[in-house]
């Protein structure tokens, strides 16, 4: 995704005037893409902390 922020970022610096219409349709729907995928990610993100702190708790359980 940072990838693909910075190709657009990069891209402005490089168009010509008539793709300046072109490039802001692609920041919109990219924005829209990073939009929708936002709920995953945060799922997939807390997902992820959740398994850590589990994992890192059964190294430091004592076993009796």
């Amino acid at each position: 995704m940072i990838r693909l922020a910075e190709a657009l970022k990069r891209n402005k610096t490089l168009i010509q005037a008539d793709q300046r219409e072109y490039q802001k349709d692609l920041e919109n729907k990219f924005t829209k893409f990073t939009e929708s995928l936002q709920p995953l990610l945060s799922a997939c993100k807390q997902s992820t902390i959740i398994e850590t702190t589990l994992s890192n708790n059964k190294r430091y359980r004592i076993e009796e």
